[in-house]
C-alpha cells in the first residue's frame, strides 16, 4: 500500500471514530439536565448574538458562548434585556417554550464543533510525529478519554479552551519550522482564538511556547530560521488582534463605566493621576472587554481565590498538586501507561544524544499547560487543565503505534498491545453516560475523599434524584443540591421540597450532593454535613447525590 493511500485510510478511519464519538456525547444529553455554569453560559452568549454587546460577565471571553447560544439563538430563544439576575435569565432561557431538554440539547451541540478540531489537531500532530498511523491511534486514544467525552458533552467553555489551545501550540511548532506570513497568519489566528475561549489560553500559551523553544534551541538551522522570523511574527500579532477584536464585535469603548477599580489603580500615577484619568476615560479602546476581563482576572478574582475540596482540606488558594493528582486519578490506566513509556523512551534518547524527537515538542506543551494551570488557574476541576489531553493523546498515540509495529517481531509486545487497546475500548464503554465522574482504580472506592466539585459533582444528577424519588414514591423530601445558582427547583417534577440546614438532623427522606458533604454550606468550618457522611445512604442517584432514610423519633 502507498504512503498516500495509507495516509488516507488512516484519515478516514480517524474521521469515523471521530463521528461515533460524537454520537456518543449527544447520547449523553438526555441522560444528564444542568450543570452548575450552563445557563449563565447561554446568557451571555444570546446577549452577543441578540443585541451586540458582551457586558453580562466579562471575566470570560465571548467565543465559546457565542457558540453554546449559536443554536438555541437560531431556534428562536430570546433573552431578556431588563434583567438584572443572568443567572435567573439563563435558567429561564432553558426552560423556554416548555422545551427544556431540546433548548440544553441545543446550547451542548455548539461545543462539539471544539470536540472535532481537538481531534484533527491530535491526528495532524501526531502524523507529524510517527506517521498517519500514530495519527489514527492517537484520535482513537483520545475520543476515548472520559474527561474529554465529558466536557464536549457540556454547554461550556473548557472543551473550546483545550481545542484552541491544542491548534495554537500545532501552529505554532508548524511555524517555526517553516516561518512565513501564512504559517505566522495561522498562528495568530488560532492563538487569538483560543485566548477568545478562556483567559487562561494565556499563561497555557506561554508556558507551552516556552518550553518548545528551550527544546528548539538544540535542534539545527534554528538560528537561520529566525532570521525569518519577524515578519511573519507581525503578521501572527495583527491575526491575533484582528480575531480578538472581531470577538468583541469590532467594539470602540470608553472604560469610563467601569468605576472606582480603575480609580484606585490610577491615583498611583501621583500628580498626573487627573490628567491620565482624563485620557483613559476619554480614549476610545479596541475590545475594551478583553482588556477589562484580564483586569477582572488579575486584580480582583484572583485576590478572591475559589473554594475547593481536596483530599480532606478545603481552601481557597489551591495545592501545588491539584492537577498531577487528578490527572493520575481520573485518566485511564491504559492511557497513563503509554504515556510514560513514551517520556521513558524520549528520556533515554535525551541521554544518549542530548537531542529530542518531534515528540518532544507535545511533551514539553502538556508540561507546560500543567504548570501554567498550577500557577495560573483556581482548583475547581481538571477541566481547567483539559487542555493537555490533546497533547498527551499525541504522545499515547505514537508509543501505541510503535508498540504495534514492534508486536510482529515479539509475541511480549503483541499481548500487551492487544490488553492495552481492549482496556481503553472499555474504559469508556463501562463508564457511558458517567463520564463526568470517571475515576480510574487508583481513587479508591470513594473518589469523593479526594476531589469533588465539577470532576465528580457540578450538579449533573438531578434529573436521576427525580426518578429515583418516583421509583420510591417519595412525597417530601429535604435537599441539599449543588446545582446552578437560583435555579428553581420546583420545576423540575420533583416531590414537596425542604432545604437541609447546616446542622440539622431531620427525619423522613433527604438527599444531599456529594460537593455540600465535603465542603459544608460553604462557610467555615465547613462540616455541617459531615455528619452524614458517616451514615449509609439508602442509595445514591448517579454518582454525586446521596439519599437517605431517617425514621421519625
Amino acid at each position: 500500500m502507498t504512503e498516500a493511500r495509507t495516509r488516507w485510510l488512516c484519515a478516514i478511519s480517524a474521521f469515523v471514530l471521530v463521528l461515533l464519538s460524537c454520537w456518543r456525547i449527544a447520547a449523553t444529553y438526555d441522560e444528564f439536565w444542568q450543570t452548575w455554569d450552563e445557563p449563565f453560559h447561554l446568557a451571555c452568549g444570546l446577549e452577543w448574538w441578540e443585541r451586540g454587546t458582551y457586558t453580562y460577565e466579562r471575566f470570560h471571553p465571548p467565543l465559546a458562548r457565542i457558540c453554546i447560544a449559536f443554536l438555541p439563538y437560531m431556534a428562536g430563544l430570546k433573552g431578556d434585556p431588563s434583567a438584572e439576575n443572568h443567572w435567573i435569565e439563563g435558567n429561564e432561557l432553558l426552560h423556554s417554550g416548555g422545551s427544556y431538554e431540546r433548548n440544553l440539547a441545543l446550547a451542548r451541540l455548539g461545543v462539539l464543533p471544539f470536540f472535532v478540531i481537538a481531534s484533527v489537531v491530535v491526528f495532524l500532530w501526531a502524523m507529524r510525529c510517527g506517521g498517519a498511523f500514530a495519527g489514527l491511534c492517537a484520535v482513537g486514544l483520545f475520543v476515548l478519554l472520559p474527561p474529554v467525552l465529558a466536557h464536549a458533552g457540556m454547554a461550556a467553555l473548557d472543551m473550546a479552551n483545550a481545542a484552541m489551545v491544542a491548534a495554537a501550540l500545532y501552529a505554532f511548532q508548524c511555524w517555526c519550522d517553516k516561518p512565513g506570513l501564512i504559517r505566522g497568519g495561522i498562528f495568530g489566528t488560532t492563538a487569538g482564538l483560543a485566548v477568545m475561549t478562556k483567559f487562561s489560553a494565556v499563561p497555557f500559551l506561554a508556558a507551552g511556547l516556552m518550553f518548545m523553544l528551550v527544546l528548539r534551541r538544540s535542534s539545527p538551522g534554528t538560528e537561520r530560521a529566525a532570521q525569518r522570523w519577524i515578519p511573519s511574527a507581525a503578521a501572527a500579532f495583527a491575526a491575533a488582534a484582528l480575531v480578538i477584536w472581531g470577538g468583541y464585535r469590532f467594539s470602540l469603548e470608553s472604560i469610563q463605566p467601569v468605576g472606582n477599580g480603575l480609580d484606585a489603580l490610577l491615583e498611583k500615577a501621583g500628580p498626573m493621576a487627573v490628567p491620565i484619568k482624563d485620557i483613559v476615560r476619554r480614549a476610545p479602546v479596541p475590545a475594551g472587554g478583553f482588556f477589562w476581563g484580564l483586569y477582572d482576572l488579575l486584580v480582583f478574582r484572583r485576590s478572591d481565590g475559589h473554594l475547593a475540596f481536596f483530599l480532606g482540606e478545603v481552601s481557597k488558594h489551591g495545592w501545588w498538586l491539584f492537577y498531577p493528582v487528578l490527572l493520575l486519578l481520573k485518566t485511564p490506566l491504559p492511557f497513563l501507561v503509554l504515556v510514560g513509556g513514551a517520556l521513558f523512551t524520549e528520556g533515554r534518547q535525551w541521554w544518549r544524544r542530548h537531542r529530542g524527537t518531534e515528540l518532544s515538542a507535545p511533551m514539553a506543551c502538556a508540561f507546560g499547560v500543567l504548570v501554567a494551570a498550577a500557577v495560573a488557574t483556581p482548583n475547581n476541576g481538571l477541566r481547567q487543565a483539559l487542555a493537555v489531553y490533546p497533547l498527551l493523546a499525541v504522545v499515547a498515540g505514537c508509543a501505541f503505534a510503535g508498540l504495534w509495529r514492534s508486536a510482529a517481531s515479539s509475541v511480549l509486545r503483541a499481548c500487551l498491545a492487544v490488553i492495552l487497546l481492549v482496556w481503553s475500548v472499555a474504559v469508556p464503554v463501562m463508564a457511558h453516560p458517567d463520564y463526568l465522574s470517571y475515576f480510574n482504580p487508583l481513587a479508591g472506592a470513594d473518589p469523593s475523599k479526594i476531589v469533588v466539585n465539577s470532576d465528580l459533582d457540578w450538579g449533573q444528577d438531578l434529573k436521576r434524584l427525580k426518578a429515583v424519588c418516583e421509583r420510591r414514591e417519595i412525597a417530601a423530601l429535604t435537599l441539599k443540591y449543588n446545582g446552578s445558582k437560583d435555579i428553581d427547583l420546583s420545576r423540575f417534577g420533583l416531590p414537596v421540597l425542604t432545604e437541609l440546614e447546616p446542622g440539622q438532623r431531620p427525619s423522613g427522606w433527604v438527599a444531599l450532593s456529594l460537593n455540600d458533604l465535603r465542603r459544608g454550606s460553604g462557610d467555615p468550618p465547613y462540616d455541617q454535613y459531615a455528619w452524614l457522611g458517616d451514615v449509609e445512604p439508602v442509595e445514591t442517584a448517579g454518582h454525586s447525590i446521596r439519599v437517605y432514610f431517617f425514621p421519625s423519633q
